[in-house]
């Protein structure tokens, strides 16, 4: 077996964690895809939860 089928073998990380999640983005904007969105809705949530926590 050479390394390129050994490769193809070794199961990615999300299937090693049970695949993707379905429902991840069902309710996002579209626009969720883009990168600086997705950091956005990152930094608001992590605010959101620093304030909760004071």
């Amino acid at each position: 077996m050479d390394k390129i089928q050994e490769y193809d073998l070794i199961a990615t990380l999300a299937q090693r964690r049970g695949g993707h999640p379905t429902n991840l983005l069902q309710d996002a904007a579209p626009s969720a895809s883009l990168r600086e969105n997705r950091k956005q809705a990152i930094l608001e949530h992590i605010q959101n939860r620093h304030q909760k926590s004071n």
